[in-house]
């Protein structure tokens, strides 16, 4: 209805019929009511009703999840399908932490730009990771630091994750009408965030814990394969068979000094071109400096991307490296040799990667001195033998 002052309102409308005293026709008597106050009223519980369904949903979800991924997209269908079915997902930081990636649940982005990496200097969410402070941007086209996903949007709501002490990412919610969002919505999501952070970090130390003892069956299956091998080069084609179940990567390689040389002695996971120029590479090794600081201080070596490293040389059979690992291999106190490991995904290897793989090569280590011992004691039993006949 319409006031006379142009204003609109809702109304309740209302007709009676009354037969007037004098016999003439029927009148309609009829009121309008206003009735906004009650319709916000009503509005405002059934908003409130949803929202608490949401939370419902999303807090019976958190207690029965214990795969991460799972439960992102399972909170991203609930909150799209009620609230925000526009443009609504996480974003985390990248091992780098350096920009932040959507994560595959996200709703909403445009295809090519599913993993495209948001950077954390010109961006929203960017801006709310690095500072821990929700947005709520009611007109993207005001702001300088807006990074379009998808073409239309106008408005946008972001809200920090932290887990463990540390921001991880960001829950992110995008409308293409301006002032979609208010000061409603941000206390819904921050709630939801709240939620969310405690699952994360329930789920991530349950996968801790877990991963924590495949990698000590797999250490101790190693240790149980490889101890009653007394064969030197059969020892450490073992040990390129075991690394995998410890640290995954896509190639692997032992090196050895000999005769104050460095060079491959086997292979694994390479091409065979890429194989032959291992195997011809001696002196170039020692002249990397990561091969240098292996052999000569004994120090393991983890690139997260190798294109971000100014000292690692490139070579055309190996330009497809992005992460490396490296750790010396011991016998008996002193470096014989290193196991290196690749990978073509950048960062795929991190700090852990690394506690890995150095227990892993102490665990060889016995296993390598008591072959090299074996083969030793066979050829000095061969020469005694010899030197009787």
């Amino acid at each position: 209805f319409v006031r006379k002052d142009g204003r609109c309102f809702t109304g309740e409308f209302s007709a009676t019929r009354v037969k007037p005293s004098n016999g003439e026709d029927n009148l309609i008597l009829g009121s309008i009511r206003d009735i906004s106050d009650r319709i916000r009223v009503q509005e405002t519980l059934e908003r409130q009703l949803r929202e608490l369904e949401i939370l419902q949903k999303v807090s019976t979800i958190g207690a029965n999840r214990f795969d991460e991924d799972k439960y992102l997209y399972e909170v991203v269908d609930v909150i799209s399908e009620s609230l925000y079915p526009d443009h609504l997902g996480f974003l985390f930081l990248d091992k780098s932490g350096h920009s932040l990636i959507p994560h595959a649940s996200y709703r909403g982005i445009r295809e090519e730009n599913m993993f495209k990496s948001v950077p954390l200097h010109h961006s929203v969410s960017g801006r709310v990771v690095k500072s821990g402070e929700a947005a709520l941007i009611t007109d993207v086209l005001q702001i300088e630091d807006f990074h379009p996903s998808t073409d239309g949007i106008r408005s946008e709501l972001c809200v920090p994750i932290t887990v463990g002490g540390k921001r991880i990412g960001v829950l992110n919610a995008e409308s293409v009408q301006p002032n979609f969002f208010s000061e409603q919505d941000l206390q819904l999501l921050n709630t939801i965030t709240d939620q969310v952070e405690t699952t994360i970090e329930r789920v991530r130390l349950f996968t801790a814990e877990r991963e924590q003892r495949q990698f000590a069956e797999a250490l101790q299956k190693t240790s149980f394969s490889i101890t009653g091998i007394l064969e030197y080069e059969t020892i450490l084609e073992s040990i390129l068979e075991n690394v995998g179940s410890v640290v995954p990567h896509h190639a692997a390689d032992i090196m050895i000094q000999d005769n104050g040389a460095t060079r491959v002695l086997l292979t694994r996971g390479y091409s065979k071109r890429a194989e032959s120029f291992l195997r011809k590479f001696e002196k170039e090794a020692g002249a990397t400096p990561f091969i240098e600081r292996v052999i000569k201080d004994g120090e393991s070596v983890l690139l997260g991307d190798t294109y971000d490293e100014p000292q690692w040389v490139i070579f055309e059979d190996t330009a497809w490296i992005r992460s490396y690992i490296s750790t010396p291999l011991r016998m008996r106190g002193e470096i014989i040799g290193i196991l290196n490991l690749s990978s073509a995904e950048p960062n795929l290897f991190d700090e852990g990667s690394l506690k890995r793989l150095k227990a892993f090569a102490n665990q060889t280590s016995v296993a390598i001195s008591n072959a090299k011992l074996f083969s030793e004691l066979e050829q000095s039993h061969l020469e005694l033998s010899q030197a009787y006949d």
